[in-house]
């Protein structure tokens, strides 16, 4: 048999078994392979409303759920403009990248202006805390919501 035919054979072989890997699994233990493998974008979000003052937290990656945790939202204004710093704390020993950013919403729920407000890689060191703050782009910003995601960069 030529190197060829069974270097063909042999990728073949493997890539038959990934897929039985695969598709054998459970649809959640497939997400945490996927996850495993891409990284979770989904992370946390926190949703702070500035007019109540309340705040809610969904989890959509349990993988950042559980390397940091939020631990203070405060609000004040700043120039007539809502402001909002949310603190953050890591829960393990080793250095963790998170991407963070925070978006603002009217009243209506509608985005104001998202392009000024991208991704922010964040380094934390170990059960090290940072703050993340930002200002509502204008006075209509009455709900901010900060996202975090497992970073895409190497945790090195």
């Amino acid at each position: 048999m030529t190197k060829t035919k069974t270097l063909t054979k042999l990728s073949l072989a493997l890539t038959g078994a990934l897929l039985v890997l695969f598709v054998g699994c459970r649809g959640a233990d497939r997400r945490e392979f996927i996850s495993e493998i891409w990284g979770d974008t989904g992370g946390t979000v926190v949703t702070t409303d500035h007019t109540t003052g309340d705040s809610t937290t969904e989890f959509h990656s349990t993988r950042v759920m559980d390397r940091l945790d939020l631990t203070n939202v405060t609000m004040d204004k700043v120039n007539g403009l809502n402001r909002v710093h949310y603190t953050m704390t890591s829960t393990r020993s080793s250095r963790l990248r998170v991407d963070a950013r925070i978006v603002w919403y009217d009243a209506n729920g509608m985005e104001l202006d998202s392009d000024r407000a991208p991704y922010r890689n964040l380094i934390i060191e170990g059960h090290d805390t940072v703050v993340v703050t930002s200002v509502a782009p204008n006075a209509r910003g009455v709900k901010s919501r900060l996202r975090v995601r497992e970073s895409r960069y190497a945790s090195q």
